[in-house]
């Protein structure tokens, strides 16, 4: 019998596109049955969005060029290609 896997996944999140695409190149070679199910992660959140200015705090700009630079760096660390 074939493992079912559930994946709930919001359209929108480029994370949740990550793994639906590693899943579905594991489709092949494993035997499984995948579903997909939507998932709104901010469902009260306008359809037009929300300025990233507004989201973040004071601070939070510095901490966003530090992780930045940090994951400009994941390829040559984990040999990414």
């Amino acid at each position: 019998m074939a493992l079912k896997i559930v994946m709930f996944s919001d359209y929108i999140c480029p994370f949740c596109y990550v793994g639906f695409e590693t899943i579905r190149k594991l489709k092949p070679e494993f035997d499984f049955q995948l579903e997909w199910r939507g998932f709104q992660i901010h469902p009260d959140w306008p359809a037009e969005g929300i300025p990233a200015a507004k989201l973040r705090g004071p601070g939070d700009e510095q901490s966003g060029r530090r992780s930045g630079r940090e994951s400009a760096r994941w390829p040559r660390r984990w040999d990414f290609r």
